[in-house]
């Protein structure tokens, strides 16, 4: 029996159309952590311009996104499916972001940042990407 071939359209696209209709989800998301937690940037950026140790801090984000890329052809093959769990993390991120915020604690909010795209993760794409994406987050 013969192979069937691949559709011309599928076998040209990028390898990230398959996501393009998330984009403007994730913009949207994106747009409204970074709302969240301006004050949080706001006293990292300070806080790393003058003290020897969170100097490091604006590596981070860049290296995590690097080591992501790196993983991009393994996760545009994993199978994308909602994961609810995802929103228990998210909900303890908001929750731990809400209480830092109350008390004026900035260093906790690293942590419910973290937890928040690690559940966003979980939750939109699945419990497979989000596995794949555990150490660059």
């Amino acid at each position: 029996m013969a192979e069937v071939p691949p559709e011309p359209a599928a076998a040209n696209a990028p390898p990230w159309a398959s996501w393009r209709p998330y984009l403007w989800s994730l913009v949207g998301l994106a747009l409204l952590l970074i709302a969240a937690f301006h004050q949080h940037f706001v006293w990292l950026v300070r806080k790393g311009w003058h003290n020897e140790y969170y100097g490091h801090g604006w590596l981070i984000p860049l290296v995590s996104l690097y080591l992501a890329y790196r993983r991009w052809p393994e996760l545009v093959t994993l199978p994308r499916r909602q994961h609810w769990p995802g929103l228990v993390l998210i909900a303890l991120g908001v929750g731990l972001h809400i209480v830092a915020v109350w008390y004026d604690a900035n260093f906790p909010q690293g942590f419910a940042l973290v937890a928040i795209i690690g559940g966003l993760v979980i939750w939109l794409a699945g419990w497979p990407v989000g596995r794949a994406l555990a150490f660059p987050l």
